[in-house]
């Protein structure tokens, strides 16, 4: 037989290890995508949250985002390679952010294909 036992928050103690997260955001028309709203609901245990945003003409959308209930900071690079969201273009440019940063938590939001 297996005897019930009590887990207590105890467990985690001080070696509780705390999260932060880089979200790659997606953006149109100055403002934040259905998707990547969603992602920073889904993110909100992992805080603190920067938001990554790229592409030409992104300063209005990172001042509407830097509002967005549940994000900590938003970093944007303004740039049209960034346009298409293309990985090749933006791989280094996350890698170097996450390691500056020291996030242990990188995450995209993501739709469906319509």
């Amino acid at each position: 037989m297996f005897a019930a036992r009590r887990v207590t928050s105890r467990a985690f103690g001080s070696s509780r290890r705390y999260a932060s997260t880089l979200l790659v955001a997606e953006h149109a028309d100055g403002k934040l995508t259905e998707s990547t709203l969603a992602a920073i609901t889904a993110c909100l245990a992992m805080k603190p949250i920067t938001l990554l945003l790229g592409g030409s003409g992104v300063k209005a959308a990172a001042e509407v985002a830097a509002q967005a209930v549940g994000v900590d900071k938003v970093a944007y690079i303004e740039s049209a390679s960034l346009d298409h969201g293309i990985a090749e273009e933006w791989t280094p440019v996350v890698v170097d952010l996450a390691k500056k940063g020291g996030y242990t938590h990188v995450v995209s939001e993501w739709r469906a294909p319509s």
